[in-house]
């Protein structure tokens, strides 16, 4: 089973980590990412600076409803062009989502220089691995930086000398009952001109707080989704999980209505598979009445379809699966069909080259793949690869 490891990423590039120990406390590395254990199931954070979190209401109610709207819906708030910018989010109860904003290019960055990208399961800022306070504010203190993380699970990384204003700011719309400090070092509270209690707490490291907390399940909103979901499923998932990721692998390839970016990110068999292969099964069957084991039930859709078809057969496994250990950040899936053995991809990129560098991937692993047609259109290229086994 893979080590889990909470790593944390500077703005000058270095990297700090803490690993857990079966004593229930860990310890704290400094490093380059070449240290880092060959095994590690890495929980990154990054700078929160760069990293905005917002709560808000929606009437979407589809994955893809939300992932349209929630751009737009907060549009007002930006100074960037939503086109240069990443939305991550989950559902916290009926209408209301909890987003992160960053920008395209700084996901690239955080995911550039590692060997292999697909150990990084986890991608958040560093504010959001601090615990909750219930009714108040979680603070952490270190050097020159102040992390806040609020009751309703947002919060923001600012410059010390700023925080007075800013908390300020803060507790006029709400007003913290009670506050948890984490003072760093030397660092010391800064001046709340209202009355509130304060509960401190000096650590030798911020990872001491940090580290365990990126550790704990769910992760409030993983960067790692859509686009950026990692590419391969990883060992946390039930084997029950990892056959419901591969029976969403078949709809898929047998051209049911479900995209790569579905199978991309179901691949990861998370806690929510699951809840997320029930509104697939629906999505994908609305005359489905019940629906008690999606497992099952898939099985015996399936069953009757590969009955009708004789597609559903090893090969599209085994090419899915090729296809999703090549897939990188920065391709953009546009639709995926199966047919007679062979698969047949379209997708956009920012450039030709970088669909090449798939292709090339795919041949690696013994894939053949031919690049059928390509054309650029708006300034992105589109093209259509076709894949087969060799």
């Amino acid at each position: 089973m893979s080590q889990p490891i909470t790593v944390r990423r500077h703005e000058d590039g270095h990297l700090e980590w803490f690993v857990p120990d079966s004593a229930g406390s860990g310890r704290i590395h400094r490093g380059s990412v070449d240290d880092l254990p060959p095994d590690g199931e890495l929980h990154l954070l990054v700078p929160g600076e760069r990293v905005l979190c917002r709560r808000v209401e929606t009437p979407a109610r589809s994955e893809r409803e939300l992932a349209r709207a929630l751009p737009y819906q907060l549009e007002d708030e930006l100074a960037q062009d939503i086109e240069d910018l990443f939305f991550a989010f989950r559902r916290e109860g009926r209408g209301r989502v909890r987003v992160l904003i960053t920008e395209q290019r700084l996901m690239q960055a955080w995911l550039d220089g590692w060997p292999d990208t697909d150990a990084i399961v986890d991608l958040r800022p560093d504010y959001l691995a601090l615990p909750m306070t219930p009714d108040g504010w979680t603070l952490l203190i270190e050097d020159e930086r102040l992390l806040l993380c609020t009751a309703d699970g947002c919060g923001t990384s600012i410059e010390a000398s700023l925080a007075q204003p800013v908390l300020h700011g803060l507790a006029e719309r709400q007003p913290p009952q009670h506050i948890t400090a984490h003072l760093v070092g030397e660092a010391s509270l800064p001046p709340f001109p209202w009355p509130v209690a304060v509960d401190e707490h000096r650590q030798p490291h911020a990872l001491a707080v940090l580290g365990p907390g990126a550790l704990e399940e769910p992760a409030p909103v993983n960067l790692r989704q859509g686009p950026w979901a990692p590419a391969r499923r990883h060992g946390r998932g039930s084997p029950a999980q990892a056959r419901l990721a591969l029976a969403a692998a078949i709809v898929l390839a047998l051209g049911l209505g479900l995209r790569l970016a579905d199978l991309l990110a179901y691949r990861s068999a998370n806690q929510q598979a699951m809840q997320e292969m029930v509104r697939i099964y629906r999505e994908t069957f609305p005359d489905a009445r019940r629906v008690v084991n999606p497992r099952v039930q898939l099985a015996q859709r399936l069953k009757a379809l590969e009955s009708a078809s004789g597609q559903a057969d090893d090969r599209a496994l085994g090419l899915l699966d090729a296809l999703a250990r090549a897939w990188q950040p920065g391709l953009e899936p546009v639709s995926l069909q199966y047919r007679e053995g062979r698969l047949e991809l379209r997708l956009a990129a920012d450039s030709l080259s970088r669909i090449e560098a798939l292709r090339k991937r795919l041949q690696e692993k013994g894939v053949n793949t031919s690049l059928a047609s390509a054309s650029n259109e708006g300034g992105r290229t589109r093209a259509t690869l076709r894949i087969e086994a060799g």
